[in-house]
């Protein structure tokens, strides 16, 4: 799965928790590109075996 299909599954699960998100506050796409960019982050880490 891709990380942007991984960010979109992420914010839906958020959305679907019990925590209180005031999501009219948020810009949706610049909350996806920051999730996919740790996303990367982490897909590098592990790859370089860092972590």
């Amino acid at each position: 799965m891709e990380n942007r299909k991984k960010a979109e599954r992420i914010l839906a699960a958020l959305d679907n928790s019990k925590a209180p998100i005031s999501w009219h506050c948020i810009d949706e796409e610049d909350l996806i590109l920051a999730i996919v960019r740790e996303l990367n982050r982490i897909d590098k880490e592990e790859t370089a075996g860092v972590g």
